[in-house]
């Protein structure tokens, strides 16, 4: 697979070849890595934002151009780069790696606490998940993007090569379809 470019190598992800997937994260991961610590300026949470990228990217691999992977995994890193700080203004309280290494000093019962929340989450999370795969190949691409990229509407226009407008409108439709059946299964 190293011979192979990065177009072929997207190709074969999008037919399911895991080999062609594994290659892209290790052509790119230290790049990736090392443009978010320089964003950040922090190894922890350059190494969770690259995970996460490369997360996405897996989940998202059928709706990338196979001619712009670079430019889609440093947009996806640029954009939880952003992301992280933009948290960190507008909540005091938000809580990063960094702070994650005082956790000693919680509480045993808020620990408990915050993991139960945790859990409740990743249900939440488990449930969204299931909706979105639920609906037409129309709009799941436009959710999958929105949710798993963090993608702006011209990002997500661009890519599926639309009107922005017709990405925001289906967006919409999407969140409408799933909504009844969200609230139906959080309950």
């Amino acid at each position: 697979m190293k011979n192979k470019t990065d177009i072929e190598l997207v190709k074969l992800s999008q037919g399911g070849n895991q080999d062609a997937y594994e290659e892209i994260y290790h052509r790119y991961y230290k790049r990736i890595l090392s443009y978010a610590q320089k964003n950040t300026k922090s190894i922890e949470d350059a190494e969770d934002i690259a995970q996460q990228v490369f997360i996405n990217t897996y989940l998202c691999i059928k709706n990338i151009d196979p001619n712009m992977l670079s430019q889609y995994l440093y947009k996806a890193t640029k954009n939880h780069c952003i992301n992280i700080a933009r948290d960190r203004e507008r909540r005091p309280d938000y809580i990063g790696i960094d702070q994650i290494k005082a956790i000693d000093k919680v509480p045993v019962l808020q620990k408990i606490d915050n993991f139960v929340g945790l859990l409740m989450l990743d249900e939440e999370l488990r449930i969204l998940k299931n909706a979105i795969e639920q609906l037409s190949p129309k709009y799941k691409k436009i959710l999958k993007l929105r949710f798993y990229t963090d993608m702006n509407w011209d990002e997500i226009a661009s890519i599926l090569k639309m009107n922005k407008y017709t990405v925001k409108s289906r967006y919409q439709r999407a969140i409408n379809e799933i909504l009844p059946q969200l609230i139906g299964e959080i309950k």
